[in-house]
């Protein structure tokens, strides 16, 4: 399962890689001020020759400030109001101030939800045993949530214009209402290549032993076991390890991501992270994660170990968060991984080595490698709670997060300062490019990609006006030293072709939506398991030796079964086989 609070998708993660740069109340009751044009007919912006100003926006005046609570953004983020470019051209647009909370786990969000107030503004978490349609319908029966589409005919022209999809949420998330409760983002097609996730390495370090394959489990953590031999501490003398793992997202979601990998190993495209379950897309099967001790989650399980054994894995990784996940990666304390997403800041600092922490290719025959939303993903899924004391500005948001115009300025920020339209493409200015390769602070200082999780349309979105992709490519001419080498020693056009040459490029996550909510007494079955193995999966990882840990594994699953483990499996196989069997009538 994609881990809402936790896991996030940034428009310049790939700009990482490549270029190698890496409280006010919501109750501000404002009486709405008409915009220059409030006709609310589409309105070409000229002044860039390129951009879209979709419908008008009303324009809050004085301000109206909402309290928005989402997952972490995956790079420093300050808490409170946003007072970078972008959140203040989101201000001079709309006249809403954003206060931001990133720091909601899963714990957090349902203490907020006890006490009722979630702000005006909310990202829907996943609850360990839940899916996300059946989180957000627990909370409409609690009154915990408005009712979306009365809000949009009403204030949102634009996402109202993404017709085949609200008719789909109504459907999903209506709960047998003219209504949907949650508006899930990232709508549109897959954007083409991946480099985030996969085997990572210091790419230098990589070379050091001779650039070998890693096409198994056993190569990967050999080649490992080499660099941190050949760099066992790091420039302030700090001991470096080649893995951290950490638990904050739930015991199986780092866990799950290294599966995919390792199931790629064996010439399978697996895609672990929906209904609790190994979905084989290419076969079109469904596998079990927990009791099968052969799984590639247990695989993966005792690759970590095997780490430890080695005396490779970092030893916090019972108390590890994310954010010292990123504080070990940027000091060059972690010298693999499986993304790219913590290496931010030292990727900067190493473009003048011409390095980076990057993926390497894999000669593998399928890998999922990326992500098509054509229904919207929803693990971005976003609700107005009951508590927002202004949904109509709340809505005015929302609406502007789906428009072309919204998302265009969370991706690539403000034309003329960051961007600049001219001989028929978006190109960054020179201001920008010099940024992607040396500033260490880009997301923060221009808020590009800071809000990479707020977006209503995805990467791969094609601008209505122009017919240019949502995300501004850089030249080769303005990549880094590191990025041209990598791409000239595999023979690639840029670092997004990493896994050119599998033939299963990505595969579209509706499906994910039309897995069906638990019955209650099947659902409590599996929220016990889920908080048993919270607590016994991860002692697993410091297993002296083999037999300790398979003598561990078989312990918990049969622990688990005797906690009605087969009654949850095969309820939830039935419900993940009907949700894949209805996918392809939404999609044709």
């Amino acid at each position: 399962m994609k881990k809402m609070f936790g896991k996030t998708i940034m428009p310049l993660l790939v700009f990482a890689l490549v270029f190698s740069f890496v409280v006010g109340c919501g109750g501000n009751q404002a009486t709405p001020t008409a915009a220059a044009d409030t006709s609310g007919n589409a309105t070409a912006d000229t002044s860039g020759g390129g951009d879209v100003a979709s419908d008008a926006f009303t324009k809050f005046d004085p301000p109206v400030t909402l309290q928005i609570f989402t997952g972490s953004q995956g790079n420093p983020f300050p808490v409170g109001t946003q007072n970078d470019p972008v959140a203040k051209a989101i201000e001079d647009r709309l006249g809403i101030i954003m206060n931001i909370d990133t720091n909601v786990s899963n714990d957090r969000m349902a203490a907020l939800s006890a006490s009722g107030d979630l702000g005006d503004y909310f990202q829907v978490g996943m609850v360990p045993g839940e899916i996300h349609k059946q989180t957000i319908k627990r909370m409409s029966d609690n009154g915990l949530v408005l009712g979306l589409k009365g809000l949009m005919d009403q204030y949102a022209p634009n996402l109202k214009k993404l017709e085949k999809q609200v008719a789909f949420w109504i459907e999903q998330f209506g709960f047998g209402k003219d209504d949907f409760y949650m508006a899930p983002g990232m709508v549109g097609p897959y954007a083409g290549g991946q480099t985030t996730i996969g085997v990572v390495f210091r790419y230098d370090y990589y070379e050091e032993i001779g650039s070998p394959d890693i096409n198994s489990a056993e190569s990967w953590l050999d080649a490992v076991e080499k660099m941190v031999n050949n760099h066992p501490t790091n420039h302030a003398g700090q001991k470096t390890y080649g893995f951290a793992f950490f638990p904050e997202w739930g015991f199986e979601a780092q866990v799950n991501h290294l599966a995919k990998i390792l199931a790629a190993f064996d010439g399978k495209g697996m895609e672990p992270d929906y209904g609790n379950a190994a979905y084989f897309q290419t076969e079109g099967r469904v596998s079990d994660h927990y009791a099968d001790p052969d799984s590639y989650f247990w695989q993966a399980m005792k690759f970590y170990n095997q780490a430890f054994q080695r005396g490779l894995l970092d030893p916090d990784y019972l108390t590890n968060t994310w954010d010292s996940i990123v504080e070990k990666s940027n000091a060059n304390r972690v010298l693999s991984n499986i993304w790219t997403w913590s290496y931010g800041t030292i990727n900067s600092e190493l473009e003048a080595e011409v390095t980076a922490y990057c993926t390497i290719p894999l000669k593998v025959p399928n890998y999922p490698i990326g992500d098509a939303y054509t229904m919207g993903a929803d693990y971005m899924s976003y609700a107005i709670p009951a508590s927002a004391k202004n949904p109509e500005a709340s809505m005015r948001l929302m609406d502007f997060f789906f428009s072309e115009e919204g998302t265009f300025l969370l991706t690539n920020g403000l034309e003329g300062e960051h961007w600049e339209y001219k001989n028929g493409a978006y190109n960054w200015t020179d201001k920008m490019v010099e940024m992607f390769r040396s500033d260490t602070n880009v997301a923060l200082e221009t808020g590009i990609g800071k809000y990479g999780n707020l977006r209503g349309l995805s990467n791969g979105y094609i601008m209505s006006s122009t017919g240019l992709n949502m995300v501004i490519p850089l030249g080769r001419e303005d990549w880094s030293e590191f990025a041209k080498k990598y791409c000239d020693i595999y023979g690639i056009n840029n670092m997004g072709d990493v896994y050119v040459n599998v033939p299963i490029n990505s595969q579209d996550l509706t499906f994910a939506s039309l897995i069906n909510p638990t019955p209650d007494d099947i659902n409590e079955i599996f929220i016990d398991i889920y908080a048993y193995c919270a607590v016994e999966v991860p002692l697993l990882l410091g297993s002296a030796n083999d037999a300790v840990f398979e003598a561990g594994k078989a312990a918990i699953i049969e622990r688990i079964k005797s906690m009605g483990y087969d009654e949850w499996w095969a309820f939830n196989y039935d419900n993940f086989m009907q949700a894949i069997a209805q996918v392809d009538k939404y999609l044709n």
